[in-house]
């Protein structure tokens, strides 16, 4: 691993893991987050959404000296709080809680609630947290890592082992959803990035619109029957009549640009058009 030289909550820290794929993405990035999607995290790191902080955050930054503290005394030895980038893959990066100088024994401290807390007694880790230590073990290179509870005055702390299959799911994950960075490409929403609507007013706009739909395919089906028997009855000629017209055109057929030798060594990106937004509407029954 490769120690950063930035100090974590300053606005250059801040800035690399806009850029980067840090520990606490990976929930998110592998759909195991329980409060932000791929969507949300993406627009994070784009600058199109701010994530918001809640008590629990706040009770977690405000006792995590306190919690590191109690660890070193525990482990016998200081732990440091270093910002560490994976020396395969750089854009991989974890802000530690606490790591010995060796690099050897690693730290992942929790200030959790009384209720959270007794589920990390019995030996129950959010996924969350699994997902966020297995890739500090990664871009550490450690074999386990000390996941501390901390509640009160002391701590509880559960050993967790390497998992390397996981971890190489994750990397694929992860440079799957860096290169949806790279070309400004949202990832697919999930079902908590739709804002549930129960007022009357949107179900009777959505009755209506599916009523609509159904005539509409209804209507469109009518369509084509007849545009078939006019097809057939002009027999391969130009026809009119009752006012309705039939005309055979020929059009173009499409280049196929990526079948074009030349345009292979070009960035056809730098010549694309800004994106433009529209609604899609499903009818999820």
């Amino acid at each position: 691993m490769k120690v950063l030289s930035v100090k974590q909550k300053s606005e250059e820290w801040l800035e690399i893991r806009r850029k980067c794929i840090s520990a606490t993405d990976l929930a998110p990035i592998m759909g195991m987050s329980a409060y932000r999607s791929p969507l949300m995290l993406w627009e994070e790191k784009m600058g199109l959404r701010v994530r918001e902080t809640n008590i629990a955050m706040e009770r977690g930054s405000a006792l995590e000296k306190k919690a590191i503290a109690w660890a070193e005394g525990i482990l016998g030895c200081k732990l440091y709080d270093f910002t560490v980038q994976s020396e395969e893959y750089e854009w991989a990066i974890a802000s530690l809680d606490g790591i010995s100088e060796d690099g050897k024994i690693l730290v992942e401290a929790k200030c959790p609630g009384e209720m959270v807390h007794q589920r990390h007694l019995s030996g129950k880790i959010n996924q969350e947290y699994i997902c966020q230590t297995q890739w500090q073990m990664f871009v550490t290179g450690c074999e386990q890592c000390h996941f501390e509870s901390f509640y009160g005055e002391e701590g509880h702390i559960i050993v967790i082992p390497r998992d390397n299959d996981f971890i190489q799911k994750m990397i694929l994950k992860a440079s799957q959803f860096l290169h949806l960075l790279r070309v400004q490409i949202p990832p697919e929403p999930t079902d908590m990035d739709f804002m549930p609507r129960p007022d009357d007013k949107w179900h009777e706009a959505a009755q209506l619109w599916k009523m609509a739909k159904k005539h509409l395919k209804q209507a469109e089906e009518q369509e084509q029957t007849y545009r078939d028997i006019l097809i057939e009855l002009s027999r391969g000629y130009n026809c009119k009549g009752a006012g309705v017209r039939t005309q055979k055109v020929t059009k173009k057929g499409n280049i196929q640009y990526g079948d074009i030798p030349m345009l292979k060594e070009i960035d056809l990106e730098f010549y694309r058009k800004p994106a433009t937004s529209y609604y899609m509407i499903k009818d999820e029954e």
